[in-house]
């Protein structure tokens, strides 16, 4: 599948045909319980890097975590890669 319905899925346990993403730039239900939310419920904190635009707060993928940064997926020469952003990001968190 596309990269939006894949990660719905896999934030929410739920089939495409059920979270009510099928395709990339959908936005993800605010109806849908995410791990995050059941992380939260249980006592975590929980933080969501993204390097995708695609699964990023303006399509709701980032409903229930705590804390949220999206590394624009742009890469200047001479300079870290946007996954070496991300990933020093979330290390620092």
């Amino acid at each position: 599948p596309e990269t939006a319905p894949a990660v719905a899925s896999l934030l929410t346990g739920l089939y495409q045909d059920r979270h009510g993403v099928p395709w990339n730039r959908a936005n993800l239900a605010k109806e849908n319980r995410t791990l995050a939310e059941d992380l939260k419920a249980a006592g975590y904190s929980t933080a969501a890097f993204v390097g995708n635009r695609l699964v990023d707060r303006s399509h709701e993928f980032t409903q229930g975590f705590d804390h949220e940064e999206t590394v624009a997926a742009e890469i200047v020469a001479g300079t870290a890669s946007s996954d070496d952003r991300l990933a020093a990001r979330a290390g620092l968190w």
